[in-house]
């Protein structure tokens, strides 16, 4: 039956097949020519035997054996240096090959499936997974050449020179052999507990680092009983579980297959061997050389063993990852006749049987701002992340000039709609690159309109380079003033579509106004989704929909919503008072 792992491990390898092939032969090269020392000193030791007994002595052969050695030795050399460096240039391809696709494929996954899946199991595809592949891929092909080719060498030279010999030097090898099945036994499911656990573990880490100040404020002597000790102990519980089913056999299988225990066994046989048998002394002292052959890759032949498995679950894991069902892909074949926005009958799950938005209809006519109101969970976001289609509907269609975004390639809907997500996020670049993002061919006079149109451009020049500040280096910005160069970042790119989820959260009081205008001067020929807590900032808008537990309840402008007296009514009148006690509290 063919194993899985092993095929899967062999199809996602494939880039880097050939120079793996070429450093298994230079490997095997070098294999044979290491048994030059061993071979050249048993023949030079035959070559001056005589002249203990008064024989002569062929000097040419002698030099010619001395010779061969320094030639076999640097060739040896040179072949494995060569072998390792072909297999770790195999796996500098085949690394760059994975991680290209895995990139590719963590811009095509859903929302959803970050929404549903830990950082840490992120991170376990794209570092340890890819990690444990290394390992082999580096330094498989040379080592275990070497480990498998070096020993079965030795012993057909052994059983040329003297059978009885060879059968002496598998001693070692048949014990190590006869206790692998007890260290190996429960393996798969025991590396797969691991694999599960450090998984949990690693999740647990990333949680407990994002909530850090959280903890130190609230449990300032370090008395956090949650998910990371939790986790932390269960690994630690179930490793040590393996670690003592498998300690004793893997420690006699280090003892058995060591150099002083090979010697111990042809020291006992040996004299055995020379007078029972009449075993040449050359024999013996072939065995005593080549024993540490023999016996000793045993043990890396185990550990390569162990790696290969796990080398073969990190590559199901990885194919599994590439696997996960994506976003289609459309056709593109029509384009959006307006810049309107429809939602037919929409609704979306995260997961089955927990419905987040349930029959969302709702039109946004070309150039209009549409405010999208309603408690936390509601769907708000949800609804927002649907146009840029970061998730697709599960039941009806949002549309983009009457187009389903189903029906439009990404690059025909990212030309449309432009995004400001509630938490603003700058790659480690300079503030022009972060700009820049939403189109890398803008000229320096676009980005400073758009900076100055985020009202940030004056806030970009105090810092040490301008432009030029590195995001977490010499640029430290406020939350809102990262806020302002996402939108800064949008207003380039100049879509007809925008939306804002909560663009003006982290906006201080001074620049909100100023971000205000600035939206309202943005959105002229554009249809705007704003979604907002801060109420007075839509009291413009031309409809303003709300939303409750996943339906739209209430919808109009914001005099006709007052005057109505339902749900949005009662969040302004909240909104009011609170904003009334903050004033309050202000002014004393």
């Amino acid at each position: 039956m063919n194993d899985p792992h092993r095929t899967t491990f062999w199809q996602i390898t494939k880039p880097a097949h050939r120079r793996l092939l070429l450093s298994g032969l230079l490997a095997v090269l070098a294999a044979v020519l290491s048994l030059a020392p061993v071979v050249v000193l048993i023949e030079l030791a035959r070559a001056v035997l005589p002249a203990f007994s008064g024989g002569a002595v062929n000097p040419a052969l002698v030099w010619g054996l001395i010779a061969g050695l320094a030639v076999a030795t640097l060739l040896q050399a040179l072949c494995m240096n060569q072998s390792y460096l072909t297999s770790h240039r195999a796996d500098g391809v085949l690394a760059e090959d994975i991680r290209q696709r895995q990139l590719t494929k963590l811009l095509q996954l859903p929302l959803s499936w970050f929404s549903t899946t830990s950082s840490g199991k992120v991170k376990k595809f794209v570092q340890d997974d890819v990690n444990k592949i290394h390992m082999i891929v580096a330094h498989g092909a040379p080592d275990i050449t070497s480990a498998a080719l070096v020993p079965l060498l030795s012993l057909v030279y052994l059983f040329v020179i003297e059978w009885r010999m060879g059968l002496i030097a598998l001693i070692p090898t048949v014990l190590a052999f006869g206790l692998m099945p007890f260290m190996m036994r429960d393996y798969d499911e025991q590396a797969q507990r691991y694999t599960r656990g450090l998984a949990d573990l690693n999740s647990a880490i990333v949680e407990l680092v994002r909530g850090i100040g959280v903890i130190k404020v609230f449990q300032p002597e370090g008395r956090n009983q949650g998910a990371f000790l939790a986790r932390s102990r269960d690994f630690a519980r179930s490793y040590l579980a393996w670690v003592r089913a498998t300690v004793h056999p893997a420690a006699l299988i280090q003892v058995v297959s060591s150099p002083l225990f090979g010697l111990f066994v042809v020291v006992l046989a040996g004299p055995w061997l020379l007078s029972t048998y009449d075993v040449s002394v050359l024999a013996v002292l072939a065995g005593l050389l080549l024993i540490g052959n023999i016996a000793g890759p045993i043990k890396q032949l185990a550990q390569m063993g162990m790696m290969f498995k796990e080398a073969g679950q990190a590559a199901g894991e990885i194919t599994g990852f590439f696997d996960i069902p994506v976003l289609p892909e459309a056709a593109g074949s029509r384009r959006p006749a307006d810049n309107s926005i429809g939602f037919d009958e929409l609704s979306f799950a995260y997961v089955e049987d927990a419905t987040v938005l349930e029959g969302v209809t709702a039109r946004l006519d070309p150039g209009s701002v549409t405010a999208l109101v309603g408690p936390s969970g509601a769907g708000k976001s949800t609804l927002a992340q649907l146009i840029p289609r970061l998730l697709d509907p599960t039941s009806g269609a949002v549309r983009i000039g009457g187009i389903a975004t189903t029906d439009l390639t990404a690059e025909q809907l990212y030309d449309q709609v432009g995004f400001v997500f509630q938490d603003a996020y700058l790659m480690q670049l300079s503030v022009r690159d972060n700009i820049r993002l939403a189109d890398p061919d803008a000229s320096e006079e676009d980005v400073l309109r758009a900076a100055r149109a985020a009202q940030i451009h004056d806030r970009i020049l105090t810092l040490p380079r301008g432009y030029d500040s590195v995001i977490g280096e010499d640029a430290q910005l406020s939350g809102g003033e990262q806020q302002r160069v996402a939108i800064a970042r949008a207003i380039l790119r100049d879509a007809p579509v925008l939306v804002l989820d909560e663009a003006t959260a982290f906006a201080d009081p001074d620049s909100e106004a100023a971000i205000q205008q600035a939206i309202t001067a943005l959105v002229q020929g554009r249809t705007l989704l704003v979604i907002a807590h801060r109420l007075h900032t839509i009291t413009d808008a031309d409809t303003i929909l709300v939303l409750e537990e996943g339906r739209v309840t209430e919808r109009g402008r914001h005099e006709e919503l007052v005057a109505a007296g339902g749900s949005y009514a009662g969040m302004w009148q909240r909104y009011e008072a609170s904003r009334q006690r903050t004033r309050k509290e202000q002014n004393r």
